[in-house]
């Protein structure tokens, strides 16, 4: 059993459905990569951690079907619930940790505006606590920071994933961007929030507010005539 404790990002990914792509060799490739990036963390001040989703850690449970999301998205869970990580970052493509396939409320059977898709493949329930679902009104309020890197669904070019994961190792952090070309649109409201969001991304803090008032805009009730 790997030891789990809480970290600063948690790398998730699938080796099986990694290796029934890419071969045990690729997979080792890949795992090289994973574990520098993990180091290039490290580097950053941040914790990191690679977990497998088909690989049970104490009582997780384990994905064997790279295509089962309900599985997928309770491991998902399981994992986070365990590590409690600020950031978590799915390695690999649909073919690899699969989306959630919510059903689309667009979707009207019979009617002529419909939208013809049945589902809307998604990533937003990992960024929920929600349990599984496929309704995706079950899942308004997200409150995790995810990402993907993901390699090409169904086509093992490892060359390529192996790039993406080399890119995310060495990418430095950008300076600030230019006061003067920086707008951010709040409400009143949403003062101190706003105030804490400028601090952090530019730096400073008041938020320069313009005058004049605001007011919430409220659709009018459709009138139907007889």
């Amino acid at each position: 059993m790997e030891n789990t404790q809480r970290v600063d990002k948690l790398y998730l990914t699938n080796q099986a459905a990694l290796e029934a792509k890419y071969g045990g060799s690729g997979v080792a490739k890949i795992e090289q990569q994973l574990a520098a990036l993990v180091t290039a963390d490290a580097q950053r001040g941040l914790t990191a951690q690679i977990g497998f989703l088909d690989q049970p850690e104490g009582v997780l449970p384990r994905v064997t079907q790279p295509d089962d999301d309900k599985t997928t998205k309770d491991a998902f869970d399981a994992w986070f619930s365990t590590t409690a990580p600020d950031y978590v970052v799915i390695v690999g493509g649909s073919d690899v940790v699969c989306f959630q396939p919510l059903a689309n409320p667009l979707h009207i059977p019979g009617h002529i505006e419909s939208d013809p898709d049945t589902t809307v493949p998604s990533d937003l329930p990992y960024a929920c606590a929600a349990s599984h679902d496929l309704n995706i009104g079950r899942f308004v309020t997200p409150s995790r920071v995810i990402g993907r890197l993901p390699d090409y669904p169904e086509e093992a070019d490892l060359d390529m994933f192996l790039s993406v994961l080399d890119s995310a190792s060495v990418h430095t952090t950008l300076d600030p961007p230019d006061d003067a070309n920086s707008l951010l649109v709040s409400a009143e409201r949403w003062k101190a929030a706003a105030d804490t969001f400028v601090s952090a991304a530019l730096g400073r803090v008041p938020l320069p507010r313009c005058l004049g008032h605001t007011r919430l805009l409220r659709r009018r009730p459709v009138r139907h005539d007889a």
